[in-house]
């Protein structure tokens, strides 16, 4: 780990495993597990989006709402640039309650990646519950 402080390339495959260890805690029902992997990845990529905002729902879902709602909204009054980076912010923002904000990050996922079949779920999901 110490290596990949000087080396971008090796940085950036460590922060990937611990986003990996934390999609399968995360999968499992284990929100407080992925926490720790979560925070070693923010702490090699502090500037990502992604792993910030991974980070907000993960905290959301262990219980963790104050924490959450300051990754969420800290990543949120920046620019997000990735389809992706939109996803996951329109998944926090649902989670959270805030229907109307997540559909409008879920659609711009969907406009940046057409066939995003998850962001396209979740906005049909919202549509439902508005209804």
């Amino acid at each position: 780990r110490e290596q990949a402080r000087s080396d971008p390339e090796a940085m950036r495959h460590f922060v990937m495993l611990e986003l990996v260890v934390a999609g399968r805690l995360m999968g499992e029902g284990k929100p407080e597990a992925a926490l720790r992997p979560l925070e070693l990845a923010l702490r090699w990529s502090p500037d990502s989006s992604e792993v910030r905002l991974r980070l907000a729902i993960a905290l959301r879902r262990a219980g963790q709402a104050a924490r959450a709602d300051a990754e969420l909204e800290r990543e949120l009054g920046g620019r997000l640039a990735s389809p992706n980076s939109h996803f996951l912010a329109g998944v926090a923002l649902v989670e959270k309650g805030e229907l109307r904000r997540g559909a409008e990050h879920l659609r711009e996922a969907e406009r940046s990646a057409p066939g995003r079949t998850q962001a396209l779920k979740m906005l049909e999901e919202i549509s439902s519950q508005s209804d």
